[in-house]
């Protein structure tokens, strides 16, 4: 129960975020607003939501309840959401990618950043991680790209394991990249000088942050290279 009670908050803050994502305006300004001066409140930022745990339990009760005949809606209709969050990711980078199709090269370099199911507290752990739903859906839609893989924590044998090329540093991941995918909330990513490493990727580029790292900034990105946040598509790239 207390976990499917994670999955149901998680879900509505990724709720939130799909619906600022369509009405243009920014979910971590809309949450933090929501917040502010009111102490019982409190919601999350949104984010994949993965893990041995929140994957799995509410499988469980809804299983267990299946003998009585008994759907807890709630409970399936917040899995459900927070699953689709794999399929939404793709389609954000599909759009940007088809916006500036005439400037990118044949092959696209995709790079995934944070692999662990989380980032704080930090962990290598790879069970029930929202990377690998992510990168199966990002490789349908990008049959052709070459895709890279980046974690402070899991090793190169894990990260070929998934089916993606090891990358040697968070420099390495930026640089001649297409589309950039922050994954996971792992401190070291909000320290990251997106100006910086906007000048190390391809024109046009992608820096999609599924944690909101940088949601509370504006960017004035070099290369032409655009950021975006889920819940935060500043660019309009839904």
């Amino acid at each position: 129960i207390d976990n499917v009670s994670r999955d149901v908050n998680f879900a509505f803050a990724n709720e939130v975020a799909t619906i600022c994502d369509e009405i243009g305006i920014n979910a971590y300004e809309v949450i933090s607003a929501g917040k502010q001066g009111y102490p019982r409140t409190n919601i999350p930022l949104p984010g994949p939501v993965g893990g041995p745990c929140l994957s799995k339990d509410p499988y469980i009760l809804i299983q267990s309840l299946s003998m009585r005949e008994f759907k807890p809606k709630i409970t399936i209709s917040a899995r459900e959401t927070n699953e689709k969050i794999s399929e939404y990711t793709s389609k954000v980078v599909l759009n940007h990618v088809k916006k500036f199709k005439n400037k990118y090269d044949s092959k696209l370099k995709i790079s995934l950043l944070g692999l662990a199911f989380k980032g704080r507290p930090e962990t290598d752990d790879l069970r029930g991680t929202t990377a690998i739903p992510i990168f199966n859906t990002l490789k349908d839609k990008f049959p052709g790209a070459d895709f890279y893989g980046w974690d402070k924590l899991v090793n190169d044998n894990k990260i070929i394991k998934l089916g993606l090329i090891p990358l040697k540093s968070l420099d390495e991941a930026f640089e001649n990249s297409d589309v950039v995918i922050i994954l996971n909330n792992h401190k070291d990513f909000s320290n990251i000088s997106l100006i910086h490493k906007s000048r190390k990727m391809n024109a046009y580029g992608l820096i999609y942050d599924l944690w909101n790292h940088f949601s509370n900034k504006k960017h004035n990105l070099e290369n032409n290279v655009v950021y975006n946040a889920l819940g935060n598509l500043e660019n309009g790239d839904n």
